[in-house]
């Protein structure tokens, strides 16, 4: 069989060109998508697994190789064994390399963050789901202007919720903090919910802190109200993150005010704040 191979390719000149085309392609490829991708997987067994079978692929044509070139068949089994070191050290690079964060697990699912570096010096941080070792998917990514700001995530109820610097900036599966829920900060190892209620024709703004389990909520002294319901936000401060978290209120994003600061001394900072 492999005579009758060697025998038509010799007949037919160009189609050893092909041939050896078709042998360098995959080798080609590899090598393009190894220095090009940016994107590292998680730590995760089936990365392992899927180098593994890259390597068995890419060393498949180094065999044909080795076959129908029996006199540098021993240089042909080496580039094979270097092939698939190649690839199998890349997939334990991937497995050790990937900067994991965080991992909690909801229901039947895993969920991990890992970091990944840009070239400007800040982070994307990308939340991925495992189904089992064999199977994960991206669910989003959340961008941090600084190094050294790491998420939090906690699970509340049937719910993930992502905390970037304390401030919250992904929910992930059912809310179930209620339809009067505005926002939630994550201070230390308490969680704060910002809340309204309607009296009348008046909005009142109320925020309560919690365990991190969201039980043993407990109201703290802050009160304001606005005719209507209207834009409201928790945020912490990037540069000090643990010197306590700010409430704005105002018709939109751009156009808010700052209300009230939290801390070891709470204060107003706009007349109709009150501290009870």
């Amino acid at each position: 069989m492999i005579e009758a191979i060697k025998n038509f390719l010799e007949k037919h000149a160009w189609l050893k060109k092909a041939v050896v085309i078709t042998l360098i392609f995959p080798y080609l490829l590899f090598f393009i998508w190894l220095f090009t991708s940016v994107d590292i997987y998680p730590p995760t067994l089936s990365t392992l697994f899927v180098w593994t079978f890259l390597s068995i692929i890419i060393s498949t044509p180094l065999l044909l190789f080795a076959l129908l070139k029996r006199k540098k068949i021993g240089i042909s089994f080496v580039a094979i064994l270097v092939s698939m070191f190649i690839c199998l050290l890349s997939g334990l690079g991937s497995l050790f390399s990937s900067d994991e964060i965080s991992r909690v697990s909801l229901k039947e699912n895993t969920y991990s963050t890992v970091a990944f570096f840009q070239e400007n010096g800040s982070l994307n941080y990308c939340l991925y789901e495992y189904t089992n070792v064999f199977s994960f998917k991206k669910i989003d990514c959340f961008f941090s202007t600084y190094a050294d700001i790491f998420p939090n995530m906690l699970v509340l109820d049937n719910a993930l919720f992502v905390f970037l610097n304390g401030e919250l900036v992904y929910i992930y599966g059912e809310n179930s903090l209620g339809t009067t829920w505005l926002d939630s900060v994550l201070d230390g190892n308490s969680l704060f919910h910002l809340r309204y209620t309607e009296s009348g024709d008046e909005t009142i703004y109320e925020f309560y802190k919690c365990k991190t389990d969201n039980i043993q909520c407990v109201r703290q002294p802050f009160y304001f109200e606005t005719p209507s319901l209207q834009y409201a936000e928790l945020y912490t401060s990037p540069n000090q993150p643990s010197a306590g978290f700010y409430i704005e209120i105002g018709d939109n994003y751009f156009d808010s005010e700052l209300i009230y600061k939290y801390g070891k001394e709470p204060i107003c900072l706009v007349e109709g704040c009150e501290l009870k």
